[in-house]
């Protein structure tokens, strides 16, 4: 899914990964499956896939499903904030 509805991320080591698995289930979200995952954010309908490459330390986390009002920017934004703080 290149283009606005995916993202990549370098420099993931999995202590990153179990931080970020964290707080998306502190926010109330449900994660199903293991690398891939897929995060049920239960927010106006977004779905997310997240994949990490262990041996690039590289994750893409792309936009599987939203409501038609939200914004990719506004995901988009909200997956930074987060990705800053790993």
């Amino acid at each position: 899914m290149p283009g606005r509805g995916t993202r990549n991320y370098n420099n993931i080591d999995s202590a990153k990964i179990e931080l970020m698995l964290d707080e998306l289930i502190a926010r109330g979200c449900i994660i199903a499956g293991h690398n891939p995952w897929d995060v049920a954010t239960h927010l106006h309908g977004i779905k997310l896939r997240a994949e990490w490459n262990e041996a690039t330390s590289h994750l893409t986390i792309s936009i599987v499903r939203r409501n038609w009002y939200v914004s990719h920017e506004t995901i988009w934004s909200n997956v930074d904030s987060l990705m800053l703080h790993m």
